[in-house]
């Protein structure tokens, strides 16, 4: 059942009321009471600080702090707000402090850097930073941001690095990153990824290629006369939707790929897309590099000139694939930067404001480093194995954490030796030559093809929840055989959802060998969840009757619509900011989406029958917010008999359960359960709504090895649920410290100042903001206005009488 609303309009308050609030504050505003008072600072003209709460800061307390004056900027910690103000407010339970948190990466050898300012600041305050940064350097890309938006400022400045030193004592700075130079990170591969050996296609012979599926891809370019791309045997064709291969070329930086350019890498990774030879009209795709979602269609973004890379902001490249429906998009290059770039974070941030995305990032061939945007929270980071079927992980694929505790890699997929399309720079050549390539660039579109087939299967019905299903005949194009399945009504996936089912469906590396080091088990640094598997969640073997694909298999997604293009055409574009302010500028509740969307502390559950003899997988996905922008976390339990597993993890964004056939003996169901143990507090003016600036989290959830058919959700008084907090982890690699959350964001405190420490009798409680604050307000808002309207105009004509019985007794 889909989320309907009955606030269609939904504006929030603090971008449409703005003005209007503002005039109502300042009439209707109490005069402080006692309790409220504010203290003098000890170090006069700091601003920003840091409330530390005794409990969960919630969406109706962030707004009851605006409506004392102080301004939220964002929550980097549960329970913790960063906060703009003059001096600090006495508040029971309360603790500030001044914030010294800003993170500093300025290289001396670089001479750009990207200053990132803090969100929801002062309009005079960014404006004075830009100022006093142009009065010591060059400014080049701006990003102006609305106030009231939960995104910074950020802009680019050219100068001597010595020079930045100045810019340390401006409050309202985030963070400071040097712009460093991107670069390009270099059908067997098809037959490993279907069913684990190295032979024979049984995913194309029922019909699975891509079909359907587009793919977006940002690299180097595209030589479209190649035979892997263009239109017809004689013919390139313009890219459209009615080309046989290509749907859109950007060529707003360069329009072809040569083998001269990072050596023609962008024809190579589209070739692992989608490549079919034009020439293979029939039948299995005769070549060897032909992909394994051959079917798929492209959308390429070139984004190197004859020089180098000059990829711009991300938005644009993912708004762009947002327009023509892409999910995946594939993306090998990065910087040389371990660090959580300012470019990690919008991916993080876009993943957040517009679910149906999902980035493959490759991230790197250094197995001694980690970078940059692989670090981010919400994308797939690839790590590279060998060619054939074995367990062996490349020496030199990158491998984790990341600097912010994140395990790192997702998946691996295979990246030694792959052949794919070669360019050779000419337009009308029509060349069809290959080469062979090895790294993490071409595992990575490897996996993004995998995850096309899996895109296309809930596009289609393949794989679905415990809804009805018809028959159905379907042509093989690749077999040419007729099948009779049974599918389901298929629905637009998430990228949460796609992540899910490719967890679901990897083969544990377990024990396999990697530049000398031993494998352990899935999940780990260096193989992630392992090596993507078809045959895991789908029966690749049909029958001689009605073929059901996946029994076994059940999905719930909170984020499935029928058409996501429908968003994108009422989010992009409704101003003239980049795609990611028009994007956060579009509250959206769920509506239209089959929810649920959770708010904190909430919980669902469902009852799953278990398939006897089976293991059964659990994985639940969703997108958080960026590191220091909010803290967002689910877990997922799973209870069975008098047992409880859980996975709890604080920082990852995958949670996974499983459970051996031998452990559910004697069990016919089990209880699984997603809990929002922290969501962060709504921006002012965002209440109920979903994305960077709500108080609502959707999520995905995968399950294998239960019976599809027979699950069912359970109502509220069914749900049992113990303190997630005193479960047994699940897995061993899953369990850290809190602790590590709150030290990530970077904070670094000094002169705690307690609330009673401030003023021991001037306490109040935010907490309280819902019993008789109301009653408050507008006795005090009366009172203001009877002052100023009746009591003021009465002193005045009062005095004027005086003043002329005086003139009168001197006459």
């Amino acid at each position: 059942m889909r989320v309907v609303s009955s606030h269609r309009n939904m504006v929030p308050i603090g971008l449409q009321m703005r003005p209007i609030l503002l005039i109502l504050m300042l009439i209707a505003s109490p005069i402080p009471p006692k309790e409220l008072a504010m203290i003098q600072n000890e170090e006069e003209g700091h601003l920003i600080w840091t409330v530390q709460s005794e409990d969960v800061w919630t969406s109706e307390e962030r707004v009851g702090l605006e409506e004392l004056g102080i301004r939220t900027l964002r929550q980097p910690t549960s329970n913790q707000l960063l906060v703009w103000s003059e001096i600090p407010v006495s508040l029971e339970g309360v603790v500030w402090a001044e914030w010294h948190g800003s993170s500093w990466d300025v290289r001396e050898d670089v001479f750009r850097h990207r200053i990132v300012l803090e969100p929801r600041l002062p309009l005079n305050t960014v404006e004075d930073i830009i100022e006093m940064s142009s009065s010591i350097g060059s400014l080049g890309f701006e990003r102006l941001v609305h106030p009231d938006l939960p995104l910074g400022t950020e802009f680019e400045i050219i100068t001597n690095p010595s020079n930045l030193v100045g810019l340390k004592e401006l409050e309202g700075i985030r963070s400071v990153h040097p712009i460093l130079e991107t670069q390009g990170r270099d059908t067997v591969v098809s037959s490993i990824m279907e069913y684990g050996e190295i032979v024979h296609h049984p995913a194309w012979d029922i019909g699975l290629n891509g079909s359907g599926v587009i793919i977006a891809v940002a690299d180097s370019g595209l030589d479209l006369d190649h035979s892997c791309f263009r239109d017809t045997i004689g013919t390139v064709g313009v890219p459209s939707p009615d080309h046989r291969k290509v749907i859109h070329v950007n060529t707003s930086i360069d329009d072809w790929d040569d083998d001269i350019t990072d050596f023609g890498h962008g024809t190579h990774v589209a070739g692992i897309l989608g490549c079919r030879e034009v020439d293979d009209v029939e039948g299995h795709p005769s070549s060897g590099m032909a992909s394994l979602s051959h079917a798929s269609m492209l959308l390429m973004q070139d984004v190197v000139d004859g020089s180098d890379w000059k990829e711009p902001e991300v938005d644009y490249l993912l708004a762009e694939a947002f327009e023509f429906g892409a999910i995946i998009h594939s993306d090998s290059w990065g910087d040389v930067d371990e660090s959580y770039t300012p470019r990690s974070a919008l991916f993080d941030r876009w993943s957040v404001e517009v679910p149906w995305s999902l980035a493959f990032i490759a991230p790197g061939n250094n197995r001694a480093a980690f970078y940059e945007p692989a670090n981010a929270r919400n994308v797939v980071a690839v790590g590279a194995t060998t060619r054939d079927a074995g367990q062996e992980v490349m020496s030199s694929s990158a491998r984790g954490p990341t600097e912010d505790g994140l395990r790192g890699i997702f998946v691996v997929a295979p990246g030694v030796s792959i052949e794919s399309a070669r360019s050779d720079g000419e337009r009308d050549s029509f060349n069809d030559a290959s080469r062979l390539r090895t790294g993490t660039s071409f595992s990575t579109p490897a996996a993004a093809s995998w995850s096309a087939i899996t895109q296309q299967m809930v596009q289609e019905g393949w794989i679905s929840g415990a809804v009805n299903r018809t028959d159905v005949v379907i042509h093989s194009y690749d077999s040419g055989v007729e099948l009779n399945v049974s599918l389901a009504n298929g629905s637009i996936p998430s990228g949460a959802l796609l992540r899910s089912l490719m967890v679901i469906a990897s083969d544990d590396l377990d024990g396999g060998m990697s530049a000398g080091d031993g494998i352990g088990p899935a999940p780990d640094i260096i193989q992630g969840w392992g090596r993507p598997n078809l045959s895991r969640i789908v029966n690749l073997q049909p029958t001689a009757t009605v073929h059901d694909p996946s029994p076994n298999v059940w999905i719930h997604d909170s984020f499935s619509v029928e058409n996501s293009r429908i968003f994108a055409n009422q989010w992009l574009g409704t101003n003239n900011g980049t795609p990611i302010e028009q994007v956060l500028s579009e509250p959206w509740n769920g509506e239209g989406a089959d929810g649920p969307f959770l708010s904190l502390n909430d919980t669902i559950s469902w009852s799953m029958p278990v398939r006897e003899g089976e293991d059964v997988a659990i994985a639940l996905s969703f997108n958080p917010r960026p590191f220091g922008d909010a803290v967002d976390n689910l877990d997922l339990v799973v209870s069975f008999g008098n047992e409880h597993r859980n996975s709890t993890d604080p920082l990852e964004a995958t949670e996974v359960v499983k459970i051996q056939a031998e452990d559910l003996e004697g069990i016919s169901s089990i209880q699984v359960s997603v809990v929002a143990s922290a969501v962060g507090a709504a921006t002012p003016g965002w209440a109920g709504t979903v994305g960077n600036a709500g108080d609502r989290l959707g999520f995905a959830l995968a399950a294998s090895g239960v019976y599809r058919d027979g699950v069912g959700i359970l109502s509220q008084p069914d749900i049992e649920i113990q303190d997630v907090g005193n479960l047994t982890e699940n897995e061993s690699g899953l369990s850290q410290d809190v602790g590590l959350m709150n030290n990530m964001t970077g904070e670094a405190e000094e002169e705690v100042l307690p609330s009673e420490e401030i003023n021991e009798t001037n306490n109040a409680s935010i907490s309280q903001f819902g019993s008789y604050d109301w009653l408050i307000r507008v006795m005090s808002g009366c009172l203001v206005i009877f002052t100023l309207f009746v009591v003021l105009p009465l002193m005045i004509i009062e005095g004027k009488k005086r003043e002329m019985k005086g003139n009168d007794a001197e006459e």
